[in-house]
Protein backbone atom coordinates (compact mmCIF):
# COMPACT_ATOMS: atom_id res chain seq x y z
CA UNK A 1 0.00 0.00 0.00
CA UNK A 2 2.72 2.49 0.53
CA UNK A 3 4.28 1.79 -2.14
CA UNK A 4 0.95 2.22 -4.39
CA UNK A 5 0.92 5.49 -2.32
CA UNK A 6 4.42 6.43 -3.34
CA UNK A 7 3.67 5.62 -7.35
CA UNK A 8 0.62 8.47 -6.94
CA UNK A 9 3.32 10.93 -5.40
CA UNK A 10 1.68 10.80 -1.86
CA UNK A 11 3.80 12.20 1.28
CA UNK A 12 4.13 8.96 3.51
CA UNK A 13 5.72 8.60 6.58
CA UNK A 14 6.22 5.65 7.96
CA UNK A 15 6.36 3.85 11.62
CA UNK A 16 7.55 0.27 12.31
CA UNK A 17 9.49 -0.85 14.63
CA UNK A 18 11.37 -3.18 12.20
CA UNK A 19 14.07 -1.39 10.66
CA UNK A 20 14.57 -3.35 7.69
CA UNK A 21 11.06 -2.19 6.66
CA UNK A 22 11.66 1.08 7.57
CA UNK A 23 14.76 0.99 4.94
CA UNK A 24 12.54 -0.57 2.83
CA UNK A 25 9.97 2.41 2.92
CA UNK A 26 12.50 4.61 2.59
CA UNK A 27 13.84 2.90 -0.47
CA UNK A 28 10.80 3.87 -2.05
CA UNK A 29 10.66 7.83 -1.25
CA UNK A 30 8.87 7.76 2.06
CA UNK A 31 10.11 8.87 5.36
CA UNK A 32 11.03 6.10 8.45
CA UNK A 33 9.75 6.27 12.11
CA UNK A 34 11.44 3.89 14.90
CA UNK A 35 9.02 5.54 17.61
CA UNK A 36 6.12 7.29 18.41
CA UNK A 37 7.41 10.28 19.11
CA UNK A 38 9.59 11.02 15.98
CA UNK A 39 6.42 9.47 14.07
CA UNK A 40 4.26 12.89 14.74
CA UNK A 41 7.12 15.33 14.79
CA UNK A 42 7.66 14.47 10.86
CA UNK A 43 4.01 14.79 10.31
CA UNK A 44 3.80 18.03 12.18
CA UNK A 45 6.52 19.36 10.10
CA UNK A 46 5.57 17.49 6.82
CA UNK A 47 2.12 19.07 7.21
CA UNK A 48 2.56 21.97 8.95
CA UNK A 49 0.17 22.03 10.96
CA UNK A 50 -2.41 20.92 8.50
CA UNK A 51 -4.79 17.18 8.59
CA UNK A 52 -2.78 14.51 8.90
CA UNK A 53 -4.43 10.53 8.07
CA UNK A 54 -2.80 8.56 10.08
CA UNK A 55 -3.80 4.72 8.64
CA UNK A 56 -2.83 1.70 10.98
CA UNK A 57 -2.55 -1.59 9.41
CA UNK A 58 -1.72 -4.21 12.12
CA UNK A 59 -2.93 -7.01 13.40
CA UNK A 60 -5.77 -6.91 15.58
CA UNK A 61 -3.65 -7.73 19.02
CA UNK A 62 -2.11 -4.55 18.75
CA UNK A 63 -4.79 -2.61 18.11
CA UNK A 64 -5.50 -0.76 21.53
CA UNK A 65 -2.09 -0.49 22.70
CA UNK A 66 -0.97 1.01 19.27
CA UNK A 67 -4.09 3.49 20.33
CA UNK A 68 -3.08 4.26 23.53
CA UNK A 69 -0.18 5.95 21.98
CA UNK A 70 -1.33 7.39 19.15
CA UNK A 71 -5.01 9.40 20.35
CA UNK A 72 -3.09 11.58 23.08
CA UNK A 73 -1.33 13.04 19.91
CA UNK A 74 -4.22 13.62 17.51
CA UNK A 75 -5.94 16.97 16.86
CA UNK A 76 -9.32 17.43 16.29
CA UNK A 77 -8.72 17.89 12.41
CA UNK A 78 -6.34 14.49 12.29
CA UNK A 79 -8.26 11.31 11.13
CA UNK A 80 -7.38 7.81 12.40
CA UNK A 81 -7.82 4.60 10.35
CA UNK A 82 -8.10 1.34 11.27
CA UNK A 83 -7.16 -0.62 8.24
CA UNK A 84 -6.87 -4.65 9.67
CA UNK A 85 -9.41 -6.90 10.88
CA UNK A 86 -10.29 -5.30 13.66
CA UNK A 87 -13.97 -7.05 15.74
CA UNK A 88 -16.43 -4.51 14.56
CA UNK A 89 -18.05 -4.32 18.07
CA UNK A 90 -14.06 -3.05 19.00
CA UNK A 91 -14.52 -0.36 16.30
CA UNK A 92 -17.33 1.27 17.36
CA UNK A 93 -16.32 1.59 20.95
CA UNK A 94 -12.92 2.97 19.55
CA UNK A 95 -15.26 5.23 17.57
CA UNK A 96 -17.63 6.69 20.61
CA UNK A 97 -14.12 7.18 22.18
CA UNK A 98 -12.53 9.20 19.86
CA UNK A 99 -15.59 11.04 18.77
CA UNK A 100 -15.73 12.09 22.41
CA UNK A 101 -12.43 13.50 22.53
CA UNK A 102 -13.29 15.24 19.32
CA UNK A 103 -11.01 13.30 17.03
CA UNK A 104 -12.24 11.30 13.77
CA UNK A 105 -12.23 7.34 13.28
CA UNK A 106 -12.75 5.10 10.35
CA UNK A 107 -13.27 1.73 10.07
CA UNK A 108 -11.64 0.27 6.88
CA UNK A 109 -12.00 -3.34 5.78
CA UNK A 110 -9.34 -4.09 3.40
CA UNK A 111 -8.85 -7.16 0.97
CA UNK A 112 -6.80 -8.61 -1.67
CA UNK A 113 -3.93 -9.48 -0.18
CA UNK A 114 -0.11 -8.27 -1.08
CA UNK A 115 -1.14 -7.95 -4.62
CA UNK A 116 -3.92 -6.06 -4.21
CA UNK A 117 -2.16 -3.96 -2.27
CA UNK A 118 0.35 -2.99 -4.99
CA UNK A 119 -2.13 -2.96 -7.88
CA UNK A 120 -5.62 -2.06 -6.11
CA UNK A 121 -7.75 -3.90 -3.21
CA UNK A 122 -11.07 -3.96 -2.03
CA UNK A 123 -11.75 -1.63 0.25
CA UNK A 124 -14.57 -1.34 2.82
CA UNK A 125 -15.65 2.07 5.13
CA UNK A 126 -17.63 2.48 8.05
CA UNK A 127 -17.68 5.89 10.18
CA UNK A 128 -19.10 9.29 9.92
CA UNK A 129 -19.59 9.78 5.65
CA UNK A 130 -18.62 13.53 6.40
CA UNK A 131 -15.55 12.50 7.59
CA UNK A 132 -15.02 9.62 4.61
CA UNK A 133 -15.95 12.77 1.85
CA UNK A 134 -13.05 13.87 3.03
CA UNK A 135 -10.50 11.59 1.93
CA UNK A 136 -12.72 9.51 -0.46
CA UNK A 137 -9.58 10.55 -3.15
CA UNK A 138 -7.04 8.18 -0.79
CA UNK A 139 -9.89 4.95 -1.01
CA UNK A 140 -10.11 5.48 -4.65
CA UNK A 141 -6.24 6.25 -5.06
CA UNK A 142 -5.89 2.91 -3.06
CA UNK A 143 -8.37 0.50 -4.53
CA UNK A 144 -9.19 -1.59 -7.71
CA UNK A 145 -11.42 0.39 -9.95
CA UNK A 146 -14.93 0.55 -8.44
CA UNK A 147 -12.88 -1.42 -5.62
CA UNK A 148 -14.12 1.00 -2.73
CA UNK A 149 -17.49 1.71 -1.22
CA UNK A 150 -18.37 3.73 2.19
CA UNK A 151 -20.98 1.38 3.65
CA UNK A 152 -22.24 3.11 6.71
CA UNK A 153 -21.36 4.09 10.06
CA UNK A 154 -19.07 3.32 12.99
CA UNK A 155 -18.12 -0.61 13.12
CA UNK A 156 -19.57 -1.14 9.17
CA UNK A 157 -16.40 -1.34 7.52
CA UNK A 158 -14.46 -4.27 9.54
CA UNK A 159 -18.39 -6.16 9.42
CA UNK A 160 -18.29 -6.35 5.69
CA UNK A 161 -15.14 -7.07 5.91
CA UNK A 162 -15.99 -10.11 8.74
CA UNK A 163 -18.76 -11.65 6.82
CA UNK A 164 -16.17 -11.39 3.41
CA UNK A 165 -13.86 -13.48 5.32
CA UNK A 166 -16.77 -15.69 6.45
CA UNK A 167 -17.93 -15.93 2.69
CA UNK A 168 -13.70 -16.63 1.52
CA UNK A 169 -13.77 -19.69 4.34
CA UNK A 170 -16.85 -21.17 2.62
CA UNK A 171 -15.70 -20.62 -1.03
CA UNK A 172 -12.25 -21.99 -0.18
CA UNK A 173 -13.50 -25.17 1.88
CA UNK A 174 -15.92 -26.05 -1.27
CA UNK A 175 -12.98 -26.05 -3.93
CA UNK A 176 -10.69 -27.90 -1.44
CA UNK A 177 -13.59 -30.53 -0.29
CA UNK A 178 -13.99 -31.00 -4.28
CA UNK A 179 -10.70 -31.16 -5.45
CA UNK A 180 -10.06 -34.20 -2.51
CA UNK A 181 -12.89 -35.96 -4.19
CA UNK A 182 -11.00 -35.67 -7.81
CA UNK A 183 -7.67 -36.76 -6.28
CA UNK A 184 -9.60 -39.80 -4.39
CA UNK A 185 -11.64 -40.53 -7.42
CA UNK A 186 -10.63 -43.69 -9.69
CA UNK A 187 -9.43 -41.62 -12.98
CA UNK A 188 -5.92 -40.82 -11.39
CA UNK A 189 -6.91 -37.58 -12.81
CA UNK A 190 -3.91 -34.82 -13.60
CA UNK A 191 -5.03 -31.93 -10.75
CA UNK A 192 -3.17 -29.05 -12.38
CA UNK A 193 -5.27 -29.69 -15.67
CA UNK A 194 -8.41 -30.24 -14.23
CA UNK A 195 -7.56 -26.88 -12.32
CA UNK A 196 -6.91 -24.77 -15.50
CA UNK A 197 -9.57 -26.42 -17.23
CA UNK A 198 -12.08 -24.65 -13.97
CA UNK A 199 -10.54 -21.70 -14.45
CA UNK A 200 -11.27 -21.14 -18.26
CA UNK A 201 -14.91 -20.45 -18.90
CA UNK A 202 -16.40 -22.50 -15.82
CA UNK A 203 -19.21 -21.47 -13.67
CA UNK A 204 -16.87 -21.82 -10.91
CA UNK A 205 -13.81 -19.80 -13.07
CA UNK A 206 -12.05 -17.48 -10.44
CA UNK A 207 -9.03 -16.18 -8.84
CA UNK A 208 -9.37 -19.38 -6.24
CA UNK A 209 -9.28 -21.89 -9.46
CA UNK A 210 -6.42 -19.34 -10.81
CA UNK A 211 -4.19 -19.68 -7.56
CA UNK A 212 -5.07 -23.51 -7.21
CA UNK A 213 -3.49 -23.77 -11.01
CA UNK A 214 -0.72 -21.88 -9.83
CA UNK A 215 -0.08 -23.88 -6.66
CA UNK A 216 -0.47 -26.74 -8.65
CA UNK A 217 2.51 -25.96 -11.10
CA UNK A 218 5.13 -24.73 -7.78
CA UNK A 219 4.02 -28.29 -5.92
CA UNK A 220 3.17 -31.81 -6.90
CA UNK A 221 -0.31 -32.34 -7.07
CA UNK A 222 0.22 -34.55 -3.91
CA UNK A 223 1.22 -31.64 -2.01
CA UNK A 224 3.48 -33.52 0.17
CA UNK A 225 5.77 -30.20 0.81
CA UNK A 226 2.26 -28.00 2.12
CA UNK A 227 1.44 -28.22 5.77
CA UNK A 228 -1.80 -29.67 6.69
CA UNK A 229 -2.05 -26.65 9.27
CA UNK A 230 -4.50 -24.32 8.41
CA UNK A 231 -3.95 -20.96 10.02
CA UNK A 232 -6.83 -18.18 10.98
CA UNK A 233 -6.67 -15.15 12.53
CA UNK A 234 -10.24 -14.69 14.31
CA UNK A 235 -12.37 -12.88 11.94
CA UNK A 236 -14.76 -15.63 11.37
CA UNK A 237 -15.06 -16.87 15.12
CA UNK A 238 -16.25 -13.42 15.85
CA UNK A 239 -18.42 -14.52 12.99
CA UNK A 240 -20.21 -16.95 13.91
CA UNK A 241 -20.59 -15.97 17.80
CA UNK A 242 -22.07 -12.48 15.78
CA UNK A 243 -24.23 -14.51 14.05
CA UNK A 244 -25.01 -17.54 17.02
CA UNK A 245 -26.17 -14.01 19.26
CA UNK A 246 -28.07 -12.97 16.50
CA UNK A 247 -29.98 -16.32 15.23
CA UNK A 248 -28.90 -16.01 12.08
CA UNK A 249 -28.04 -19.38 10.13
CA UNK A 250 -24.29 -19.67 8.91
CA UNK A 251 -23.88 -23.28 8.48
CA UNK A 252 -21.65 -23.43 5.52
CA UNK A 253 -19.66 -20.91 7.32
CA UNK A 254 -19.61 -22.49 10.49
CA UNK A 255 -18.61 -25.82 8.76
CA UNK A 256 -15.44 -24.33 6.52
CA UNK A 257 -14.28 -23.21 9.76
CA UNK A 258 -14.73 -26.61 11.21
CA UNK A 259 -12.62 -28.03 8.48
CA UNK A 260 -9.97 -25.50 9.74
CA UNK A 261 -9.71 -26.86 13.58
CA UNK A 262 -9.82 -30.70 12.11
CA UNK A 263 -7.10 -32.94 12.28
CA UNK A 264 -8.71 -35.94 10.77
CA UNK A 265 -6.38 -37.51 8.56
CA UNK A 266 -9.59 -38.12 6.28
CA UNK A 267 -9.03 -33.89 5.61
CA UNK A 268 -5.45 -34.09 5.43
CA UNK A 269 -5.82 -33.07 1.86
CA UNK A 270 -8.40 -30.47 1.77
CA UNK A 271 -6.23 -28.92 4.51
CA UNK A 272 -3.06 -28.92 2.39
CA UNK A 273 -5.37 -27.46 -0.07
CA UNK A 274 -6.51 -24.62 1.88
CA UNK A 275 -2.73 -24.15 3.19
CA UNK A 276 -1.47 -23.58 -0.57
CA UNK A 277 -4.48 -21.39 -1.21
CA UNK A 278 -3.71 -19.08 1.51
CA UNK A 279 0.09 -18.92 0.81
CA UNK A 280 -1.15 -18.10 -3.03
CA UNK A 281 -3.44 -14.83 -2.43
CA UNK A 282 -2.05 -13.62 0.88
CA UNK A 283 1.63 -14.97 1.51
CA UNK A 284 1.13 -16.74 4.63
CA UNK A 285 3.46 -19.57 5.36
CA UNK A 286 3.34 -23.55 3.90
Amino acid sequence: MVKKLREQNYEVIVLDHNEPKIAEAISVGCQGSLTIKEFFQKLRSEQNEKQIVIWLMIPHQGVEKALEEIIPELKSEDILIDGGNSFYKDSIARYAKLKNEDKKFLDVGVSGGPAGALNGSCIMVGGDKEVYLKIENLFKDLAINDGFQYVGPAGSGHYVKMVHNGIEYGMMASIAEGFNLLKESKYHFDLKQIAKLYNHGSVIESRFTGWLENGYNEFDQDLHQVSDTVGHTGEVAWLLKDARQSKVPVKNIKQAYKIRLNKKSKTSYIRRVLSLLRNQFGGHSL
